[in-house]
Formats: structure tokens, C-alpha cells, sequence
């Protein structure tokens, strides 16, 4: 049985075509958390009447990549994760529902989502979403648990203070070098 949250609300990570094709039936009452790649426009309609909406856009990278010393992809940044909390916590109490897309519905949106569980109090909640979404950015989620930290709005933990070196390697042994590194490009 689905735990839900004190307030009755939730949060899901869908991919953008649940979102293009509203298959998901938003609707007012529902707040839209938008992701797309920053070379990319969100292709929904500005959207549902009634849906309140935040778009933001960055790619599903852990740390900037540059190609021929140009910058080709970009990461969340504290500035971006900031604004949608900031959005969030302004818009929730006048929803029943927090829906988070991206691309594929994988990675980023379900990092956010797991945020906004976690800070708002959302069903189904952190531990739910983890088990659901493997394989969601954990860059994305500790940059935006580090906002959550800086506004105030969650505790610091351990998981939030691991040496950035450490994690990068972790996090990007095999993308060493730049874009075009024998994985396809």
C-alpha cells in the first residue's frame, strides 16, 4: 500500500512524451516541473490551461563537458536547482500534484522529484522513488539537495559534503577526456 504524505500530495517523474501527449491527464490542480536539454525547447503546449509551470533547461551530465574548448553540455547549477524550489514551495499548497519531466523520464526528473519528496513531504517519497528510479542523476539530486540545505528547507548530510574529487571520479571515470571518446561520438 502507497504510503502518502501528511499533506495528501505527490510527486511523479515522467518522460516528456507523457507530459507532450498529456497521457498523464494534467490538469489544474497539477504544478509541471519542466526539463530539457539546453540545446532544446519543450514541445508540450504552454501549457495545459490551468497548469502552473516551471521550465528549466539542463543536460543529464554530471559536470560540464567541453569539445574543442568549447562548452557542449551543462549541468544543473545551484542557481537552477534554487529556482525550482524556490517555485515549488511558492506553488505547492495549490496543488494536489507535482509532475517533474525530462527527456526520458530516468534520470533527472526522478533526481528532482526525489528532492521535492523529500523537502515538501510528497508521496510517495524518497525511499519509494529510489527503489523505482535507479538510475536517476545523483549529480542532479545532491545539487539540488544543496540548495535545499543552503534555503533552508532540509538538513546537511554526509552523502552532500563527499569530496567533490572523489565523487567526480566516481561519478565520471569513463568520460575522461572530451566529447567524441570512442562512446559513439
Amino acid at each position: 500500500m502507497k504510503q502518502r504524505s501528511k499533506v495528501g500530495k505527490e510527486v511523479i517523474a515522467v518522460p516528456a512524451v507523457a507530459v507532450q501527449d498529456n497521457v498523464i491527464g494534467l490538469g489544474p490542480g497539477d504544478l509541471l516541473v519542466s526539463i530539457t536539454e539546453r540545446d532544446r525547447r519543450a514541445k508540450h503546449p504552454s501549457l495545459i490551461k490551468g497548469v502552473r509551470t516551471i521550465q528549466t533547461r539542463f543536460d543529464d551530465v554530471p559536470y560540464e563537458v567541453r569539445q574543442g574548448g568549447e562548452q557542449v553540455l551543462w549541468p544543473v547549477t545551484l542557481v537552477e536547482a534554487t529556482d525550482i524550489l524556490r517555485y515549488v514551495k511558492e506553488n505547492v499548497r495549490h496543488v494536489r500534484r507535482v509532475v517533474v519531466h525530462c527527456y526520458a523520464g530516468v534520470s533527472r526528473s526522478p533526481a528532482v522529484a526525489m528532492v521535492l519528496a523529500q523537502v515538501f513531504d510528497l508521496a510517495p517519497g524518497l525511499d519509494e522513488l529510489r527503489t523505482k528510479h535507479e538510475f536517476y542523476n545523483r549529480a542532479v539530486y545532491k545539487t539540488m539537495a544543496k540548495a535545499a540545505v543552503k534555503m533552508g528547507l532540509m538538513e546537511n548530510s554526509d552523502e552532500l559534503t563527499e569530496d567533490r574529487e572523489q565523487r567526480l571520479f566516481k561519478i565520471a571515470k569513463p568520460w575522461r577526456g572530451e566529447v567524441g571518446n570512442g562512446f559513439g561520438g
